[in-house]
């Protein structure tokens, strides 16, 4: 197992090598000019101020001289400064890590403890109305478009019913007097329709794969050893089925660590949650090259290591698979 790791790591080398380098160029080729923020019609900048702000960043430079300076801060834990901000971009991130984790994580938590019963359950009545029922609906789910969705809530329980606030993190200019329980439920109101909208599209996608992944152990021949010996159904489906139909649940669990990190991009944009999602969107708009580089590396390991987090995750709930 050591040497595994060992291997793993090593491997994830000249993986962030290719990595940064696709990450750099595509930025690159991104049309238009980051300084071009620093001008409007009426106040447009003169060749001497344009060339001082290139020098200022280092646009001016070469573009592998440019890579190399980018790629060299990284490895010191330093993803640069924000030409929007003005502040080091890690310092932006860490401000709203917090806040797409929260979000997100609940989320992915939410969408587990629902999924994985309903899946199950949806699987052992194959074909009835049960199960039927729970088809219908994931394909709803997985069809509905965040944005979408997103707008509906808005629109029924804000707009319509009044009911919960339409965005941010929680209600601004209201003084709590000191009552932390007032400001908790302020923010589980700003926090319930973005919740709801993630949640609904994971629980679709993480029950159909849970349905087939329990439909098709159901048909293998321990299963049926393990009733023939007369165990409980119970039994049988929470010690041998489960177990083995969570393996391809945990390797989506691994691919959604990228989504927790950068959070839902449209749904933090529609409901104005102060996220990485919402970040990323503005420093894109803003042609924010440090941070947008920063923020596409960040996603990049995360999803290396939720991959390899999830491939030491089937040895434990698999003892068949071995890694020597």
């Amino acid at each position: 197992m050591l040497q595994y790791i060992f291997r793993r790591l090593m491997i994830m080398i000249p993986t962030l090598v290719v990595t940064t380098i696709v990450i750099f160029g595509i930025v690159q080729l991104t049309p238009g000019d980051p300084v071009d923020r620093f001008e409007s019609p009426e106040n447009p900048l003169t060749a001497e101020e344009r060339a001082r702000i290139y020098a200022r960043y280092g646009l001016d430079q070469p573009l592998h001289v440019q890579y190399f300076r980018w790629v060299s801060l990284l490895f010191q834990g330093d993803l640069g400064t924000s030409f929007n901000w003005n502040a080091p971009v890690f310092d932006l991130v860490s401000n709203r890590i917090p806040k797409t984790v929260e979000l997100a994580g609940l989320s992915l938590i939410l969408s587990l403890l629902i999924a994985i019963p309903i899946g199950t359950f949806s699987a052992l009545k194959q074909y009835s109305f049960w199960d039927n029922t729970v088809t219908f609906f994931s394909f709803v789910g997985v069809a509905l478009p965040n944005f979408w969705f997103a707008l509906l809530m808005v629109a029924l329980f804000s707009v319509t019913l009044g009911w919960l606030p339409t965005s941010l993190y929680s209600t601004t200019g209201i003084a709590y007097a000191g009552n932390e329980w007032n400001w908790w439920v302020d923010h589980l109101k700003h926090l319930i329709m973005p919740l709801l909208v993630l949640t609904t599209a994971q629980v679709a996608a993480f029950s159909r794969y849970m349905r087939s992944q329990v439909l098709e152990v159901l048909r293998d021949d321990y299963v049926n050893t393990a009733r023939a010996k007369g165990l409980k159904e119970g039994h049988v489906i929470n010690k041998h089925v489960l177990k083995n139909a969570l393996l391809p649940v945990v390797t989506l669990l691994g691919l959604s660590l990228p989504f927790l990190l950068s959070g839902a991009l449209i749904t933090e944009q529609v409901f104005a949650w102060p996220g990485l999602g919402r970040f990323f969107w503005e420093a894109s708009g803003a042609r924010d090259y440090p941070v947008v580089m920063g923020l596409l590396f960040m996603i990049s390991v995360v999803t290396l290591f939720g991959n390899f987090f999830a491939d030491l995750a089937y040895a434990i709930l698999d003892p068949r698979i071995k890694y020597d």
